[in-house]
């Protein structure tokens, strides 16, 4: 299994913080979903830290685990395309 490091730039306006809610929308939450529709499988991401509700970022470091065949070329299109704008 490969680990993956992914960039991330996102306005936090609609979230509440990097870290999953149990009744709040979050950004990992987000970016976890739209992985699971790319590799047909859930995958937790662990992000470089924690950020309050409504924070934006323009380079959030996070990784994840995963086992594909998905060229590492495409991986950013791929996920990118299933996240919101």
């Amino acid at each position: 299994m490969q680990r993956y490091f992914i960039y991330l730039a996102y306005d936090g306006t609609a979230y509440h913080g990097w870290q999953i809610q149990k009744n709040e929308i979050s950004v990992a939450q987000t970016v976890e979903e739209a992985l699971e529709k790319v590799l047909g499988t859930r995958t937790k991401v662990v992000g470089c830290g924690r950020t309050d509700a409504g924070v934006h970022a323009l380079r959030y470091c996070a990784n994840f685990r995963a086992e594909t065949n998905i060229p590492m070329e495409r991986m950013p299109l791929a996920v990118n395309s299933r996240l919101p704008d």
